[in-house]
């Protein structure tokens, strides 16, 4: 299917902090207790509506092995915008954000939209307080909000949080055309948007039997 824009997204943070959960969980995939930390960069896609117009996302979920440092670090740049994730219970993953942001920083020749995200906020045994993950991203200019993959909680906002984001600051005088900035142009263009009566688009907008003609 066409669309309106495509976004790179990337998504960073310390390894087993659940980033792969986080995209698996806005992609519609089930909650795995159980699974091998990411080797590389793993990648998915996903279509979203926003205000009529059909954004398509690509998102890297890349590893947080130091071990991978090298060889990942290319995909950072490039892209429209960024999730740095930590995990509530480890404060040492929450220590590393900075990290993260200056590798995201460092590989791009603009401001990346970035918003830090708190994980497995379902566990009982949380060591990172909302309060301090607020002050943290609030001393920085970045926006935060948390999540739990097992319970479905603030997954769908936290990525709509990012892409309006993205969509609400396109400069369509800047550079988009070669997907210089992680974003690119797609055949419907700037004002070919699709309509919807208020419902849910189904899974091919085109033929949803909201789309009004």
């Amino acid at each position: 299917m066409s669309y309106n824009y495509l976004f790179k997204l990337i998504v960073v943070g310390k390894e087993s902090v659940g980033k792969t959960c986080l995209v698996d969980a806005w992609c519609g995939r089930s909650f795995r207790i159980a699974f091998e930390s990411t080797v590389g960069v793993d990648f998915d896609a996903k279509r979203v509506l926003i205000d009529g117009a059909v954004i398509k996302n690509h998102i890297w979920d890349i590893t947080g092995q130091q071990k991978f440092a090298t060889i990942v670090s290319a995909y950072y740049g490039k892209c429209a915008g960024a999730f740095v994730v930590f995990d509530v219970t480890n404060k040492q993953s929450f220590f590393n954000i900075d990290y993260w942001i200056q590798e995201i920083k460092a590989k791009n020749d603009r401001m990346v939209p970035i918003i830090i995200v708190g994980t497995k906020t379902d566990k009982p045994n949380r060591i990172v307080s909302t309060e301090e993950a607020i002050l943290f991203a609030e001393d920085r200019g970045l926006r935060y909000i948390e999540t739990s993959a097992k319970k479905g909680e603030n997954i769908e906002e936290s990525f709509q949080l990012l892409i309006n984001e993205i969509y609400n600051n396109i400069d369509d005088d800047s550079e988009i055309e070669t997907f210089q900035h992680g974003i690119k142009r797609g055949v419907l263009g700037k004002s070919n948007k699709l309509r919807y009566r208020n419902c849910e688009p189904c899974e091919d907008e085109r033929r949803c039997c909201c789309l009004v003609s």
